[in-house]
């Protein structure tokens, strides 16, 4: 299986595009439980719990430097890796930051961190 670009990665907060995208992160990980017990034969066992999915989007602040959303907002989520592919689905913003580049006068950018609120698609 070949590699694709993230060239044409979007992102969606409810039906309207996140502004000017620079990355964005995807991450499903799964609570594990470990034990050793008198049948494990001085190794650990290890048995698969509940999963969360978190993540990061970075982008470009619009000229109005109105953000799309605030920490603790339930948006609906679409993260479309390669234009096409998507995962969707309920995320809680769990913060929001701005970075303004006095010194050099650089873009003004934005990023904030989600977690997923049930099963995505």
């Amino acid at each position: 299986m070949s590699a694709f670009s993230g060239k044409d990665g979007t992102v969606l907060i409810g039906s309207g595009a996140v502004n000017e995208v620079t990355k964005f992160t995807i991450e499903d990980k799964c609570t594990v439980g470990k034990w050793g017990s008198n049948l494990s034969a001085g190794h650990k066992k290890a048995l698969a719990g509940v999963i969360e999915k978190t993540g990061t989007v970075e982008c470009m602040v619009p000229d109005s430097g109105a953000n799309a959303m605030a920490a603790g907002d339930e948006v609906t989520l679409t993260l479309k890796p390669d234009g096409s592919a998507t995962q969707s689905g309920l995320a809680v913003i769990e913060a929001v930051s701005m970075e303004v580049d006095v010194s050099e006068g650089g873009p003004t950018t934005a990023s904030f961190t989600w977690h997923a609120n049930g099963a995505w698609s």
